[in-house]
């Protein structure tokens, strides 16, 4: 049977979201009369009735289908990677909207590399439930739309911090070289046996992926601590310049994702994809440098005392 060329929820779909975002927003909307690929309709900013300029880009899915995956937290959106390459390289903000015609209610999510979740047949992402696209939404969408995040940035605080200085404290030597030299190998290591039991078919490549992340992160944290002389020394605009480097590097591991998943190192010799995991150990040295420049070029002296590795004066 051919498809037929009308579906009223899709259409139902585009038009409710039209009236949330004129009702509650008071933005002017504008529907595509055919369809962009992945774009259903534009969003523009208006402020006391008059266009900004700032337009938001929307894909709306809409019918109970979107709605069946899901978990505690909200709908499982599931895409083509080509798809999400458009998204991403969509000179405008890009927001997926889920309708449920059953519930007359719309769910929105940001698309960005550090949400967007690699699987073996595409990628998919979260739509949470607390994202109801209704007037509480217009602060978030703006916030999206200015910094291309929701809530999810790649940001290091003292939370995060812990683990770090535990792998600093256990390596168990005085001279920074040395910290550093013990530390990489370690977690090259590690990354590099962590993409053998990938290729090996071990491990599926999620699991691969959020290893990476760990790593990076604790490579990035550790790199920096170790030059800027332990969490003590830390201020707020370090932890900012952490979380701007690892999120930079959460970007080009999405990249190196979507090389493996589309097989693009079918024929490439596997130490070759184990020698580019390790390289994001190897960036960590950009950490290293950046605290120690802040520290106008010198080194910190650590000292081992019963209760730990301390900065001497």
């Amino acid at each position: 049977m051919a498809k037929a060329s009308y579906d009223p929820t899709q259409y139902e779909g585009v038009h409710a979201v039209g009236f949330i975002f004129a009702r509650d927003f008071r933005w002017a909307f504008r529907e595509q009369p055919k369809a962009d690929l992945g774009i259903d309709a534009y969003a523009e900013v208006c402020r006391d009735g008059e266009p900004t300029g700032s337009l938001l880009a929307l894909q709306i899915k809409a019918g109970e289908s979107y709605c069946k995956e899901r978990t505690e937290r909200g709908f499982v959106y599931r895409g083509s990677l080509r798809h999400l390459r458009y998204w991403l390289n969509h000179p405008l903000p890009v927001v997926l909207v889920i309708y449920s015609p059953s519930q007359r209610q719309a769910y929105w999510q940001g698309i960005s590399r550090d949400l967007a979740e690699a699987t073996h047949k595409g990628w998919k992402i979260m739509v949470p439930f607390r994202n109801r696209l209704d007037e509480a939404a217009l602060p978030h969408i703006l916030e999206f739309m200015e910094t291309g995040s929701v809530g999810r940035q790649a940001s290091i605080d003292s939370s995060v911090v812990d683990p770090a200085v535990v792998v600093l404290r256990a390596l168990g030597t005085q001279e920074i070289q040395s910290l550093r030299d013990e530390f990489t190998l370690r977690t090259s290591e590690l990354v590099g046996d962590l993409t053998e039991r990938l290729w090996r078919g071990e491990i599926a490549i999620q699991e691969w992926h959020d290893g990476m992340r760990r790593e990076i992160k604790t490579t990035f944290i550790c790199q920096y601590l170790l030059a800027k002389g332990g969490r003590n020394l830390m201020t707020k605009s370090d932890y900012a310049r952490i979380g701007m480097m690892v999120g930079q590097q959460y970007k080009s591991l999405d990249v190196f994702v979507s090389d493996i998943v589309e097989e693009r190192y079918k024929h490439i010799d596997v130490r070759a994809v184990v020698e580019r995991s390790r390289l994001y150990v190897t960036c960590g040295e950009v950490a290293f440098e950046m605290a120690r420049a802040s520290r106008g070029g010198t080194d910190p002296e650590y000292i081992n005392t019963p209760d730990g590795w301390r900065v001497g004066s």
